[in-house]
């Protein structure tokens, strides 16, 4: 997937999506790396457009960056694994967020 950490990065709350609510600790650690080994593929362009919104689209293929602090994991304190939005692909912990005060959801280490 192009760019898919970066985009993460710079505009996760539109890039990524949160999702497998799992406990805290080390089974949640576990759980993260056995999902990274599985073989994730990129959809059709059509298929991205369609399922995707304008912004969502423009982050994750065109490289564009979200408003900060106007964004739906800007103050998410939810348990779970941030996932790309296009591939599925896990990216980051929610057990690695903390609050850089950029407005985007910020994460010490990639899964």
């Amino acid at each position: 997937m192009k760019n898919s950490a970066i985009s993460s990065f710079l505009g996760v709350a539109t890039a990524a999506a949160l999702v497998s609510v799992f406990p805290s600790g080390t089974e949640a650690q576990a759980t993260a790396a056995s999902a990274a080994r599985s073989v994730y593929v990129r959809p059709s362009d059509a298929e991205i457009k369609r399922r995707l919104t304008k912004i969502q689209y423009s982050v994750t293929q065109r490289d564009d960056t979200e408003m900060p602090f106007r964004n739906a994991y800007n103050d998410n304190k939810a348990a779970g694994i941030y996932v790309d939005i296009v591939s599925g692909e896990p990216l980051f912990s929610s057990l690695d967020k903390y609050d850089s005060g950029t407005g985007w959801p910020s994460f010490t280490r990639p899964l």
